[in-house]
């Protein structure tokens, strides 16, 4: 049962990512002075989603994989992440130094061949990034150390640290491809390659229409008219750039989540289709010590403004129910059918996962 759990998360994040970004996902860095935020649009069918807190000092191991040992590391950071299939299985999120790691599908990607590095599953990959390190700097340097195994899925990533730094991280012919400082002077990323899409834009852009290359196009003509300007206007630009890059693919596929990443302020802004007013959780009023109690809360929380009041207490019959209710949607749509077992062994898998020893 073990094994087959683990082809199946394996399979899980395949759906996970792929479905909700190779229509229309949209991320971009935006700035203001020495101040940057993040803007990211996740599109897809699927409503149900969970903000968690992940706690420092956490043992863990990453799934087992048939062609590699799995990763093994403590949690030096603690983070906030956007999940949708239960915790630890995270679609992007931001760490307690300031990094953020946020992902499109990118259809081009060839992961690496099997090697002796240690391997995880795209998404772990993500949280093992927020968990070990704080710049850009590092996670390009935790490609000798740490790979993503072939069988998971096409993307690419838009990665902001706390310095203000900027990488677009893609996997091309099995090897990882970094475009940093002046190589990376259009902060946008949707599901073109980074180095097709500036050329676009430079060529004098596209017309219009749905497609990928047409939202990097407006989306960096906005970032470019950008005026700055006090209080909260860095934020409420963001939002105006997402709300006009936001897509609706069908009447059951469209943006659902829209998110803002703002360390400077110690904060991440987010609203929803199902719930307009804007929410945020303040990341310095955050305790990440491990083995208090782990915190959560829905994305669809009615609950307006600071919402880290609102948070409950993460447990493995909570997560099932939200894990229930995202197979249930997948099921509807010719989707992933897991078994009664299967979803609860995904459900428990958190609880594997013990505090270091002091």
């Amino acid at each position: 049962m073990r094994k087959q759990l683990i082809y199946s998360l394996m399979f899980l994040t395949a759906i996970l990512l792929s479905a909700a970004c190779v229509a229309a996902c949209t991320i971009f860095v935006l700035r203001n002075g020495e101040r940057a935020v993040l803007g990211k649009n996740l599109d897809w069918f699927a409503d149900p989603g969970q903000v968690h807190v992940n706690q420092r000092g956490l043992v863990k191991e990453a799934l087992p994989h048939p062609d590699g040992e799995p990763a093994r590391w403590v949690s030096r950071y603690g983070s906030v992440t956007f999940n949708q299939a239960g915790r630890e299985i995270p679609m992007g999120g931001m760490n307690e130094a300031g990094l953020v790691v946020e992902t499109a599908w990118l259809e081009t990607t060839e992961y690496p061949e099997p090697d002796g590095r240690l391997c995880l599953i795209e998404a772990q990959w993500i949280q093992y990034q927020l968990d070990n390190h704080a710049t850009v700097a590092e996670v390009i340097a935790s490609d000798s150390l740490v790979r993503i195994t072939p069988s998971s899925v096409p993307t690419h990533h838009l990665i902001l640290d706390g310095r203000g730094d900027v990488a677009v991280v893609e996997f091309l012919k099995g090897e990882m491809v970094s475009y940093v400082g002046d190589d990376a002077a259009f902060e946008v990323l949707t599901n073109s390659n980074y180095r097709g899409s500036v050329g676009c834009f430079v060529r004098g852009g596209l017309t219009g229409g749905n497609t990928s290359l047409q939202r990097f196009v407006d989306a960096t003509a906005m970032i470019r008219d950008y005026g700055g300007g006090g209080g909260d206007t860095l934020i409420d630009y963001s939002f105006e750039i997402l709300d006009r890059v936001s897509e609706e693919i069908t009447p059951e596929h469209f943006t659902r989540w829209s998110i803002v990443y703002d360390y400077a302020l110690g904060r991440i802004y987010f609203r929803t289709h199902d719930s307009r007013p804007l929410k945020y959780i303040d990341i310095a009023d955050l305790d990440f010590s491990c083995g208090l109690q782990r915190l959560m809360i829905d994305i669809h929380s009615r609950e307006p403004g600071r919402v880290n009041d609102g948070m409950t207490e993460y447990t493995a019959e909570l997560n099932m129910e939200r894990i229930r209710e995202v197979f249930g949607i997948y099921r509807d749509h010719g989707f992933m059918d897991l078994s009664e077992s299967q979803l609860l062994e995904l459900a428990e898998y958190p609880d594997q996962l013990n505090c270091i020893e002091k």
